[in-house]
């Protein structure tokens, strides 16, 4: 069975929220390290925001997370959680 978007944006949320726990640190915590509003980490962890590539590695980052595999793994998971940008829509846009 293919999953689809907001299956993989709550499977990269929950990475992301043990990856935070397994530091120690708050969602607050978390966001004033990024320089972000504390509630968008809640809406990445949760699955109801998507988030880029860039912002997966900023926070990890964060985290300290230094396994390169992990960190691709993640990075692919942000790229695709939004259905790679385009949905079934994007054939028929004109």
């Amino acid at each position: 069975m293919r999953q689809g978007p907001a299956v993989r944006r709550r499977k990269l949320g929950e990475e992301l929220r043990g990856l935070r726990l397994g530091v120690g640190l708050t969602s607050r915590e978390a966001a004033l390290l990024v320089g972000w509003n504390q509630s968008k980490v809640s809406r990445i962890e949760t699955g109801t925001s998507g988030v880029k590539p860039a912002d997966v590695a900023r926070l990890l980052d964060a985290y300290g997370v230094a396994d390169q595999r992990l960190r691709e793994l993640l990075g692919t998971l942000a790229d695709t959680a939004d259905g790679g940008g385009r949905g079934w829509w994007h054939a028929y846009r004109g």
